[in-house]
């Protein structure tokens, strides 16, 4: 038998598609054909653990429902600039949307005087958002509505970012 003499393995991401997803790897050995596959299948991704919908959208409003499952959990809850979070990569970075979000409590506590927890907290809720309005919105202008779990004492997320892109 063939002998593998080290292996290097990178962690993957959790999946939160919809949908499955395979990777094929091949591997190389001197003399041997053809190459030996193998396929790795990742499972149709859990639920986010904060659901955004889209109710409607004026030209001065956009109203959304905010459904955690965990009714008891504190969560930030924030509407973005679209063009900001597309442009600077926060779309489909959790890591980096945090660290964004973690310099605004820290600029809002200096600003007002107070503390990087009780900032964040002013962009917190728990529960369901019913009908939740955001006014002051510009027709013709792309926005992000984004949910995570936080606790304001570690001052760490404790889910994955939900996105909702609204055009």
């Amino acid at each position: 038998g063939l002998t593998i003499a080290e292996v290097e393995l990178e962690s993957v991401d959790e999946s939160y598609e919809k949908e499955e997803r395979t990777s094929r790897i091949e591997l190389l050995y001197p003399g041997v054909y053809p190459n030996p596959t193998i396929t790795v299948k990742q499972a149709i991704g859990k639920e986010y653990s904060i659901k955004l919908d889209f109710i409607s959208a004026t030209a001065t409003t956009i109203t959304l429902d905010v459904i955690p499952k965990d009714k008891s959990m504190p969560y930030v809850f924030i509407l973005g600039n679209g063009k900001y979070i597309l442009e600077n990569g926060l779309m489909e970075n959790d890591s980096a949307l945090w660290a964004s979000d973690m310099e605004v409590f820290e600029s809002f506590a200096a600003a007002f005087g107070g503390n990087v927890s009780n900032a964040a907290k002013a962009f917190m809720y728990v529960g369901e958002l019913k009908s939740h309005t955001f006014t002051g919105v510009s027709s013709n202008t792309e926005y992000v509505a984004y949910a995570y779990g936080f606790d304001t004492e570690t001052m760490q997320p404790t889910t994955e970012v939900s996105r909702l892109l609204i055009k």
